[in-house]
């Protein structure tokens, strides 16, 4: 926990130290069967596949990664969000953000992003899941739940 939060200068939440206290480290899987969610757009809501939840050391590695760009005077993914982990919409690989910072309005939210839009704006460029990690970790389903959720 604490060199998540000093290599990427974040506080994290109490239930985002209580999660990486449960998992010790480890990565973790959605239990096959039930690895869907929605994430919603201001256009539409697409069917996401989940993949995996990361460890710290993945948190920080792919947070950095993230955060930086090849072009000049552009940052890619904000301070303050964090990468949890990745998934599969319909276009390609994606990635579940974790918000972190206390004055935002998405404090503590769950986001999709598709690490090929630059646009970070919530609804625009970037899905929202859930509301805290508690809920997300309660929200994959099955096919016929989301088909049911989409109707």
């Amino acid at each position: 926990i604490a060199l998540i939060e000093s290599n990427l200068s974040v506080s994290l939440t109490d239930e985002y130290k209580n999660y990486l206290h449960f998992i010790n480290a480890r990565t973790c899987w959605c239990k096959e069967g039930n690895d869907f969610f929605l994430a919603k757009y201001n256009d539409a809501t697409i069917k996401v596949l989940m993949s995996v939840m990361f460890p710290p050391d993945s948190v920080i590695e792919l947070t950095k990664l993230l955060r930086e760009s090849i072009y000049d005077h552009r940052t890619l993914l904000l301070p303050g969000l964090i990468v949890i982990g990745c998934d599969y919409d319909d276009e390609a690989d994606a990635y579940l953000i974790y918000d972190t910072r206390v004055d935002s309005p998405t404090y503590k939210c769950i986001l999709h992003w598709p690490y090929y839009e630059d646009n970070m704006e919530v609804g625009e460029g970037v899905g929202f899941v859930a509301h805290s990690l508690k809920d997300f970790l309660q929200l994959p389903v099955n096919p016929e739940q989301l088909q049911e959720a989409e109707n």
